[in-house]
C-alpha cells in the first residue's frame, strides 16, 4: 500500500510539474527558449553593409504609387489605397524614395528598424504552411540588397498572440517565431512612418551662430541674432545684447520643432488661410578669440556653413493643425498651430536683455 502511495505521489508531482512548465511557456513563450534564439545564425546575412531596402504590401502590383489622408484625430498620414511601395536608399545618407519623390528619413526610427532586421535569427522553424500564421492574409514584404547586390527577403505576418513577436517567412518559404515584432516598427497604418519630421533637425549651435528670422507682412518679426562665447546679441541695425536665456529657449524650440503629420498632397478638406511665409536662415563656424565681435565679423568667418529654408502655411485641416510647406521637400507638414505661433507672435522687442536699473 505503501508503494501505491508513493507512486501516486511521484504521478502529482510530476503532473503538476508539466501543468506549472505548459502555463509558463504559454503565458511567456519567447523567455524558454531567449537564450538558445541568441546563438542562432542570423536570418538575413549581408556581405558588407545593406545598401537598399524596399517595403511592399503583398497585394502591390505595378502601380506603386501611395496616396495619404488623415486618420481621424491620431494624426498619422494613412493609404486610401490597398499598395504601397516605399524605397530607401543609401548614398552619401539614407533617403526615402516613394512614387519618385525624394525624401528625407528619420534616422532613429529607421537605424531602431535595421537593429531588429539584422537580428532575426532562423530559430523555432514552424514549416512552410502560411495558412496557420496568417500569411494568407495582407502581409509585409522587406527586401534588402547588399554591397554586393545580393537580395535578402522576408515576409512578415500578424504579431503572435500575446503581441510580443511575429511570424516570418524567408525565401524558401521557411516559417519562423521570432520574439521581435517589425510590423510595430513599419506602423502599418502610416506608409509615411519613417519620414524625418523634425523641419530644422540640422540646426546646431556652434561656437559661433547667426539665426535670422523673417516673417513677411510683418516687420516686427524680423531680426538677426548672433552667438558669441554663448552669449546671444542683435547684429543689426546695431550690437544689443540679447536676452540668452530666451533666445536659446527660442533655438531648442525651432531645433525640435516636428509636424504632427506629412501629406504627399493636398487634402481636399484643408480651410484656406491668409498666406503665411517664415524664413529661417542659419549659419555655422568658428570665430576666433580674438575677433571682435561685430555683425560684418561674423558674417565673414560664417560662411562654413549657411542654411536657408522657408516655411510657407497656407491652411488648416480638420484638427486644426497649420498646413505648411518647406522649400526643397516634396510633403505637406501638419504643424501644431500653438508651437508655430512662438516663431510667428514673438517679435524682436521680446528678447531684448532687460537693461538693470540703476
Amino acid at each position: 500500500m505503501q508503494i501505491i502511495y508513493q507512486n501516486i505521489g511521484k504521478s502529482l508531482l510530476a503532473l503538476n510539474s508539466v501543468i506549472l512548465l505548459l502555463a509558463f511557456v504559454f503565458n511567456d513563450p519567447f523567455s524558454w527558449f531567449a537564450n538558445d534564439y541568441s546563438h542562432a545564425r542570423n536570418l538575413i546575412r549581408p556581405k558588407g553593409e545593406i545598401q537598399k531596402l524596399v517595403i511592399l504590401d503583398s497585394q502591390a502590383q505595378d502601380n506603386k504609387s501611395i496616396s495619404s489622408s488623415t486618420n481621424g484625430n491620431t494624426g498619422k498620414s494613412i493609404e486610401d489605397k490597398n499598395i504601397s511601395r516605399i524605397e530607401i536608399r543609401k548614398a552619401q545618407e539614407w533617403k526615402i524614395f516613394i512614387d519618385g519623390l525624394e525624401l528625407p528619413v528619420d534616422s532613429t526610427k529607421f537605424t531602431a528598424l535595421m537593429e531588429a532586421l539584422l537580428s532575426l535569427k532562423e530559430f523555432t522553424n514552424l514549416g512552410s504552411d502560411g495558412s496557420k500564421f496568417g500569411f494568407d492574409l495582407p502581409y509585409k514584404k522587406i527586401v534588402m540588397y547588399d554591397e554586393s547586390g545580393t537580395e535578402f527577403q522576408i515576409e512578415i505576418s500578424q504579431q503572435t498572440a500575446t503581441g510580443g513577436g511575429n511570424y516570418i517567412r524567408n525565401a524558401d518559404s521557411d516559417i519562423y517565431l521570432m520574439p521581435i515584432n517589425i510590423l510595430n516598427l513599419l506602423d502599418k497604418s502610416d506608409p509615411l512612418h519613417l519620414v524625418d519630421r523634425k523641419l530644422f533637425a540640422d540646426l546646431t549651435q556652434e561656437n559661433s551662430f547667426v539665426l535670422e528670422i523673417l516673417l513677411s507682412k510683418n516687420s516686427k518679426i524680423n531680426y538677426k541674432l548672433g552667438l558669441n562665447d554663448k552669449e546671444w546679441f542683435f547684429l543689426e541695425p546695431e550690437i544689443i545684447a540679447a536676452n540668452s536665456v530666451l533666445v536659446n529657449e527660442l533655438v531648442n524650440r525651432l531645433a525640435s520643432m516636428e509636424s504632427r503629420a506629412v501629406y504627399l498632397k493636398e487634402i481636399s478638406n484643408w480651410k484656406n488661410i491668409p498666406s503665411l511665409e517664415l524664413e529661417i536662415k542659419y549659419s555655422k563656424g568658428v570665430v576666433r578669440d580674438d575677433e571682435v565681435l561685430n555683425s560684418e565679423d561674423l558674417n565673414t568667418q560664417l560662411i562654413s556653413e549657411r542654411i536657408t529654408k522657408s516655411l510657407t502655411c497656407f491652411a488648416k485641416d480638420s484638427d486644426e493643425n497649420t498646413i505648411c510647406k518647406l522649400s526643397g521637400i516634396p510633403l505637406y507638414y501638419a504643424m501644431d498651430t500653438y508651437q508655430l505661433s512662438q516663431f510667428t507672435d514673438r517679435s524682436k522687442e521680446d528678447f531684448k536683455a532687460e537693461i538693470p536699473t540703476p
